[in-house]
């Protein structure tokens, strides 16, 4: 076999992990220049990843990065809607694998690290809600494990999606504390959630060290957070929120007088419950008081 090939498919093989074998009678004269051409796409392939990565993280100057988009042959104003994937455990193979079966030839995979891929999608054509919820449904039926999924607005700017992932990241930490079941979330749905976004930390940290000075709301288990989040689901009602959580009244009673004792809140009242729910959300966006 000529050497030229042979070195070639070593390469192959060390970039890709493929075994790939060619019988000699099937060399023909233009298989070294497909072979280079094949290896070359690989390699782009890998630094298409990394360029997106990048400048999804911030690391990529504005120069670098017109640089590169154009190297690669992207359309810098291309409409695209950024989903961001968290899976609380590292994502598997069967996962992945799924998750690039709803690629199309516009659309991009980025992993950022073993919990969390990207999914850049071109929105003109889908319904980001219903693009969410079919990825999610794929997820937990064929994989078998949940995944948190959040999205936001279209954009066709290639330098805001750095902003669309930190919506994003914004969006699944408060999807504890929001309506629903939490597999799915849009940025662009959030109201008062993205107005305390915009808070500082330090004004958020004062605020929390004023209003509760004794208390961590980070530190709630779930079963309490769900509790606030259906009173406030139910209009504080107690009987319609004890019903939606399948629980007695009095067990309601007891959880709220217990959160009471821990922060001086009294979810009850109305003043109170705006208090905690301001609390809850700056809590979840930065960890701790």
């Amino acid at each position: 076999m000529d050497k030229d090939v042979k070195v070639l498919l070593k390469k192959l093989n060390k970039e890709t992990g493929l075994r790939l074998e060619i019988a000699e009678a099937d060399v023909e004269d233009d298989t070294s220049l497909r072979l280079q051409e094949l290896l070359l796409s690989v390699k782009d392939h890998s630094r298409r990843d990394l360029f997106w990565q990048n400048l999804l993280l911030g690391q990529l100057s504005r120069e670098e990065a017109i640089l590169l988009s154009h190297r690669f042959h992207m359309d810098m104003s291309a409409p695209r809607v950024l989903f961001l994937v968290a899976f609380s455990e590292p994502a598997d193979d069967i996962s992945a694998s799924l998750l690039k079966k709803t690629l199309g030839k516009r659309d991009e995979y980025i992993e950022l690290d073993d919990r969390h891929i990207v999914i850049l999608k071109g929105s003109q054509d889908i319904d980001p809600g219903d693009e969410a919820y079919s990825m999610s449904d794929l997820i937990l039926t064929e994989a078998m494990v949940s995944a948190g999924i959040a999205y936001d607005r279209p954009v066709d700017d290639i330098f805001e999606l750095p902003v669309c992932l930190k919506h994003c990241e914004a969006a699944l930490r408060l999807s504890a504390l929001l309506p629903g079941d939490g597999r799915v979330i849009s940025y662009g749905d959030l109201s008062f959630e993205k107005l305390l976004y915009s808070v500082s930390e330090d004004a958020a940290r004062e605020f929390l060290s004023e209003s509760i000075p004794d208390a961590d709301l980070f530190v709630l288990d779930n079963e309490m957070k769900n509790t606030i989040r259906t009173l406030f689901e139910n209009e504080l009602n107690i009987a319609d929120t004890a019903k939606a959580l399948f629980i007695h009244r009095n067990t309601l009673v007891y959880r709220l007088e217990k959160f009471q004792k821990q922060t001086g809140l009294d979810l009850k009242r109305f003043d109170d419950a705006v208090i905690c729910r301001t609390a809850l959300i700056l809590s979840e966006l930065y960890g701790t008081k």
